[in-house]
């Protein structure tokens, strides 16, 4: 009998996790032997070789850590070349409104076109950031998703609560609409 060998997955980017194993598979309460993760240090490596090309990576949920990570990698490349393009590589189930919008903003204001490309998902917040690329900069691959939502929130309190947080919600919904919309051309 033969034995097959399964490949390693190596993870790509600045991720905090990316030393720590993907945990058990489904339908088990074992951690898969066969899934090895690469050292902390290839990882770094690999981000770092990132950033010196211009590449930066938002590969899983945006959170504050990365967000704030994103702004200050953009604002570091177009303080050292205001005139060459930075690439941002999205594959992002989504995540949080106001580091998506922190990073959106910064990408109006720096001087460089940011070319944004969506590789697997480009979900709700990777969606906007997607639209917010420099015009004739966007990029989908050819197996790459987009989706743009409804916001959620998980709503609690009394009802004066509720009916507040569910205002917001709306107003940010409407931006985030008008915004889009704007973006890409498109009517609301």
């Amino acid at each position: 009998m033969t034995q097959r060998t399964v490949p390693s997955t190596v993870p790509v980017g600045p991720r905090a996790d990316a030393h720590r194993s993907s945990g058990p598979r489904a339908g088990s309460d074992d951690p898969d032997p066969n899934t090895t993760t690469a050292p902390p240090a290839l990882a770094d490596r690999t981000a770092t070789g990132l950033l010196h090309q211009r590449i930066l990576l938002l590969d899983r949920e945006l959170e504050q850590d990365n967000g704030a990570q994103l702004c200050a990698q953009l604002v570091l490349l177009a303080a050292e070349d205001p005139s060459r393009d930075i690439t941002l590589l999205i594959n992002s189930p989504g995540g949080l409104v106001p580091a998506m919008l922190a990073i959106g903003d910064l990408m109006d204001v720096i001087p460089c076109d940011v070319r944004t490309v969506a590789l697997g998902m480009a979900y709700s917040a990777g969606q906007y950031l997607l639209t917010h690329g420099a015009p004739g900069k966007r990029f989908i691959l050819t197996h790459g998703r987009v989706l743009m939502h409804q916001g959620s929130a998980g709503f609690g309190g009394s009802a004066a609560d509720i009916e507040l947080q569910a205002e917001d919600l709306r107003r940010g919904r409407d931006l985030l609409i008008d915004i889009t919309a704007e973006r890409t051309g498109q009517s609301r």
